[in-house]
Order: structure tokens, then sequence, then C-alpha cells
């Protein structure tokens, strides 16, 4: 593996994807300005254009185009660069886009339905670059011209950029029509590629294992070729987190965008790249000519850093004529001024483990919807299943259930299928498991068998409810665990936004929540309870969602109080299930995240670590073991600045609370941004460390008894 590995913690790349003249001169494009600019800004890692989406080669190439307006060899010469200040050399590489071999070699570019040429969807500002596809000659070109940029420049590692189809990106939820894509269909499940919604629907999951199969040859093909020329170089992929298993274990190391915003993104692929050195990107910290405020440069980095993972931010911060904008690195030297004095922190570490959210990549579907493709605005759109269907809610909710758990200021987690097994859970104190409808019998058979060994459990809707295809199973998986029996969905308020709303009864969970009805999306799982105690019940909107019957800017209010069971909750053994009819894992309700954190609370009481905040939406805190001392260290980072743009407003009373059967403290002390000796206090089970305010970013040190 890369001599990197895991130890770049300042990463960059200088994203152009520039056009050709008249537009970008590059006149002053100087090499001496980018290693100044890097040593500035403590760059430790670098991204270098080797093609970008155009097509354009910023090297003299014997296979593809250079820029017209570079005239000398860029990736060499920041390669050089990269290597004398002791930087990791990435080189970038436009997988998907290359509009330049897509005008020259049309017989490349992907294709819709009707045979029309597949494009970047139609939302300004981007340009319109055609989709290629690997299964045409271009496979074979892409191969040719990495292993030109290795064989001559031999980077530690490679970026690579429109790949394949990771869940949740604009560039993954396509399908390809052209010929030989028709064809390896066909060879693997005997009938044509679906052509409408409903074909699409029928074969939702078939559709998706293809695009499965197709991302590990690909990836799988291009990893042959990276490691014959040099076996140790990483191998990473836009969103590489987002791949299902076992694709993802062939590449090195998973790098996410920000979908779910950069906190609840780093917590995804520090779970699903666990072991991958992963690391985030920014996707706008700064748009450069309206630069953003030198404090969410740091914030940035802090929330990356918090969770293990490698940041890397990226910014146009070239200009037409070459010169790189000196303001910017200015600022990332202020992003990034920290990394040397936290290293020895966030280096060689392992994560406490209290709260897993699954992600169960088999239950992800995203399948185009028709028409699609040059005409449409939207190059794609996703078809979303209903009426018993499956759907393509449950990535969604994974990214709610790691905001709400954050909220709770507890350990959190993500483990994927490949982790349900009791070797794994028995690390942990609670699972939330949101809508993995797919889950298998033994995966169902682990979760139980760690419930009854003491484990709790919260989770939601049709959790192990469908088979492998989608249909309905005649009852849960985890019945038996869960205390109750499935009856049928009720779609009666699927269209409302609050297709329910909660009674509850007298329980310690809710208390504290406003005295409301409060609301849940659709749709509504009728449940029968077998042994399972009632915690809320399901009031019914007084009215469905539509046009000619409801005109209210708001969903419809609550209307008929039901017996139907909404919340419940189940003794399983030595452990607790707690299920959900509908969904408290969504955004689009602010009552789940009180609500979720007192259900936590109650079912772990205490945790074993935890922080305390009269601002728990704005701090941000992760919680790992130093691998080498055993040291205890929390990072506490102040997620406002981000909303605030920029502007910091200092959190304060703040405290970090630790059970005293995980440990007896024996030192607690603040390492950043000062050093700091802190006092410890004892309450019953208890013992607490008052913070001092938290202005972007603070990292405690806490030694334990051993």
């Amino acid at each position: 593996m890369s001599k990197y590995e895991g130890t770049s913690w300042a990463g960059y790349l200088v994203d152009h994807h520039w056009p050709r003249e008249p537009y970008i001169p590059l006149n002053k494009l100087s090499i001496d300005q980018y290693e100044d600019c890097f040593r500035k800004a403590g760059i430790d890692h670098a991204v270098v254009y080797c093609k970008d989406h155009w097509g354009s080669c910023y090297y003299p190439t014997q296979l593809g185009v250079q820029h017209p307006s570079v005239r000398f060899d860029l990736v060499g010469e920041t390669g050089e660069v990269l290597r004398r200040i002791g930087a990791e050399f990435t080189a970038y590489y436009s997988v998907g886009f290359d509009e330049h071999a897509a005008r020259n070699h049309p017989e490349w570019i992907a294709r819709d339905p009707q045979g029309n040429m597949l494009r970047h969807p139609k939302v300004a500002p981007r340009p319109r670059w055609h989709r290629l596809c690997l299964e045409t000659g271009y496979m074979n070109f892409m191969l040719e011209h990495l292993a030109e940029i290795f064989n001559r420049y031999d980077p530690d590692s490679v970026f690579l950029d429109i790949l394949g189809h990771p869940h949740g990106t604009f560039w993954g939820n396509y399908l390809c029509y052209c010929e030989h894509c028709q064809r390896a269909f066909k060879d693997l499940y005997r009938y044509e590629i679906p052509q409408n919604p409903d074909q699409m629907r029928e074969h939702a999951f078939d559709v998706e294992d293809y695009k499965a199969n197709l991302d590990f040859k690909w990836i799988k093909t291009i990893r042959k070729v990276i490691k014959g020329i040099r076996p140790l170089a990483a191998i990473s992929v836009n969103s590489s987190a987002h791949f299902r298993w076992p694709t993802r274990k062939l590449i090195d190391h998973h790098f996410t965008e920000p979908f779910w915003g950069h906190w609840a993104s780093a917590v995804f692929s520090r779970g699903v790249g666990r072991g991958k050195a992963p690391q985030g990107g920014a996707q706008v910290v700064s748009e450069i000519y309206d630069p953003s405020p030198p404090a969410l440069y740091r914030a940035f980095a802090a929330k990356h850093w918090a969770q293990g993972i490698r940041p890397l931010l990226y910014s146009p911060s070239q200009r037409p004529d070459g010169r790189l904008d000196n303001e910017e690195f200015d600022r990332l030297s202020e992003g990034y001024r920290d990394a040397g004095v936290l290293r020895k922190f966030i280096e060689n570490r392992s994560s406490l483990t209290c709260v897993g959210v699954v992600y169960h990549e088999q239950t992800c579907v995203e399948l185009p919807d028709f028409p699609y493709g040059e005409s449409q605005t939207r190059a794609v759109k996703v078809i979303e299943f209903d009426k018993g269907k499956p759907d393509t809610s449950h990535r969604r909710m994974v990214g709610a259930a790691i905001e709400l758990a954050s909220y709770a200021q507890v350990p959190v987690d993500v483990l994927t299928e490949q982790d349900l097994e009791r070797s794994r859970l028995d690390d942990y104190q609670l699972l939330l498991i949101a809508g993995a409808s797919r889950l298998g019998e033994r995966e169902a058979d682990e979760i139980s068998k760690f419930v009854e060994q003491g484990g709790s459990v919260i989770l939601s809707g049709d959790t192990g409810l469908r088979l492998k295809d989608g249909k309905l199973r005649d009852d849960f998986l985890l019945a038996d665990a869960m205390g109750i029996h499935f009856d049928r969905i009720e779609n009666r308020f699927a269209i409302n936004p609050s297709g329910s709303y909660l009674s509850r009864e007298a329980h310690p969970a809710w208390q504290g929540l406003a005295a409301t009805d409060l609301p849940l999306p659709p749709p509504l799982y009728v449940v029968q309870p077998d042994r399972a105690e009632v915690l809320g019940t399901h009031i019914n909107p007084c009215a469905v969602h539509e046009d000619e019957y409801w005109t209210s800017w708001w969903s419809p209010a609550p209307g008929e109080k039901t017996k139907i069971p909404l919340v419940t909750h189940h003794a399983f053994g030595q452990g607790h299930v707690v299920y959900f009819a509908a969904n408290p894992f969504t955004n689009a309700m602010v009552w789940p995240r009180e609500g979720l954190a007192n259900l936590i609370d109650w079912l772990l009481d205490p945790p074993p670590i935890r922080a305390r905040s009269k601002s728990p939406g704005a701090l941000g805190s992760t919680y790992w073991r130093r691998d080498e001392s055993g040291e205890i260290v929390v990072h506490l980072v102040n997620l406002a600045i981000e909303r605030l743009a920029g502007e910091v407003l200092p959190i304060k009373d703040v405290t970090i609370e630790i059970a005293k059967d995980f440990g007896q403290i024996r030192n607690a002390r603040l390492v950043y941004p000062i050093e700091q000796e802190l006092k410890v206090t004892e309450r019953q089970s208890v013992q607490s460390i008052r913070v001092p305010a938290v202005e972007v970013h603070s990292v405690l040190a806490i030694e334990l008894q051993r």
C-alpha cells in the first residue's frame, strides 16, 4: 500500500475542468507558484488533474489530447513538487466524462432506450458532458491511458471520478441501453433490460444486481491494470462508500462527497470504509471570488479529523490565466493549521462503540424513470415505489438516523450487513435499523441473539418484512424479538406529509416532548401486539391531502384516534426492542431529535460516554481510544459555524459524562486549543467533566484507571 496510507490529513484538489482556448489561456501558469501555495497551506496530499471531464490532459499524452494552453508537463512537474515537500501525489482521472472521446467516438457514448445519447443533467451551471459506457471500446482506451500515466509518473495513488453506479450520486443512477449493455443484461437474466416504469418495478432487484455486477467487473479490470504496474498504488473512487460489497473491497481508499452534509457523511464513510483510510470532500466551502470566512475552513477540517476521515478540500482556485488565487491558499492555511498539533491524537486510534446505525445495501433501490435522456431537464429521475413495492428511502433514512443519533451526543458508528454477526455486534449496546426491509434470515438471527444477550434495537417500518425480490413476507423476520405481528400496510394517507400522529402512553421516553400530537410520515404498518407493550397509538389525519378536498398550506391536522399501535416496546431476553410502525428516521420533522434522544437515554441508562450541552444540535462529538496509550480522546466540533456561514458563536456549558462501569477517571485534560487540567465530579453512577466553551473545536484526553 502507499507509504502515505492513512497519514495525510490536509488534502487539496485544484478543481477546474477547464474548457479550451480562447476562454482559458493559462499564459501565467507557474509551477513555482504551485509549490509556494502548497507549502503555505500545509498541503500533505494533492490530487493532480491528469485528464478532466472535457478529456483534456495536462501532460504530453500519446493517447488523448493535451490541453492546448498547457505548454509544459504540468502533471510531471507537480508530481516533483509534491515529492519535494513530502506530500502524497494522487493522479486524478475522469472516467465517465471525456467530451473529446465522446465527440470523436460517438459509438462509446451511453444510450437511452430510444438510442439517444446520455448527457449530464441540464441543470445550470453544469456543462452537458456526454456519458461514456465502459462496455464499449472506451474501456480499452481508458486502460491504456491509465497505464501511460502510471508508467510515466508513478503516482502514489489514483482518484477515479464518475465511475460506476454508487447510490445517491447524479452519475450513478442511470442505465445504458447500448448494444453491448443490452447483450450483457440478457446474457445474465435471459430477458431484455426493462424499458418502462412497470417493467422497472417488476425487475427492480435484478436491475440493482446488474448495476452492481458491472461496477465489480469494471473496477476489478481497472485494478488489475494499475496494480500490475504499481502494486502499492492506492486506488480511490469517488463516492466508493456507496458501492455495494464486494466492489468496496476492491478499493483501497474510500472517498465520500458530503451528500448528507460533512458530519453525517463522515460518520457514514468511517463505518462503511472501515480500515480503508477513508477520505471526505468539501462540496462547497469556497467559491473563491466570494470567499468563505477562515473559521469555515477550520470547521471543515475539524469535522473530518474528528471522525478519523482525511479531509480533501476542492475549489476552483486557478484563474483562467493559470495563476492560483493566493487568498484561497491563505484560508486553506488557516483551515489546516492544526493538523500538525493534532496528528498524534487523530492517528492510530480505535473508535469507541455504543450506537450502531445499520446500512443494509441490499435494501437500497435507485432506478431510472422514463422518459430520460437528451430532451429531459434531468437526465434521470428516480422511480418511487409504493403500494407494497420496494422503495428508495432506506438510504435517506440511514442519513437521518446518523444525524438523530449524533444529536444524542453518544458514540455513533455505521454497520453494514457484513458487520451483522455476533463477533462484531457484541461491541455495541444499541442498533438503529431504519426500514432495512430485505434483512436476511441469518442477519435477523444475529440481531435476535444480540437482543437476547442484552442489546437494544430501535427499528421502523418494514424492517425484515420483505423477501429478496421485494415481495412482502407473511410476518416480520424479527417478530419474536419485536413481540408483534404484521397485519397490513395502510396507504390511505400515503400522500399526506404527516400520515400519522402519535398519541402517547405514559412512559419515561416521552418526558419533555411537546404536549401535542406528534406527526410521522407515511406509510403506516398495522401490527398486532403479541407480548409487546404499546407506547403510543396512531391518530388518523383529519383528511387525505388531495387537491379537491384539502386546500390548507399544511398537512391535514390530527383527527380520529385509533387503537392501532404506532410505537411498541418488547423486553426480549436481557434486551429491548422498540418498534415504530411509521418512520421516525426523518429530517422532515423536528420532534424525532428529542424523541430518539430520550429513547436512547432510556435504553442505555447510562451510555458509557457522552457529551451534554444545551445546544446538542450545534455540537458534534466523537470518541476514540488511542491505540498505544489507551487514553480516551473526545473531539468536540462547533457545527453551527457552517450553518452561520462562518460566524463563530462559542458553545458553552458542555460536559462530558463517563459511566463508572466504563472506567474510573484518573486524569482529564484539554489538549486543544490550549492545554488545561479539567476538574472531575461524581454523582451516582456517572463522572462529569466540565469543558471550557467550544469555539471552533476542542480535544480532550482522558486517562482511565486500568
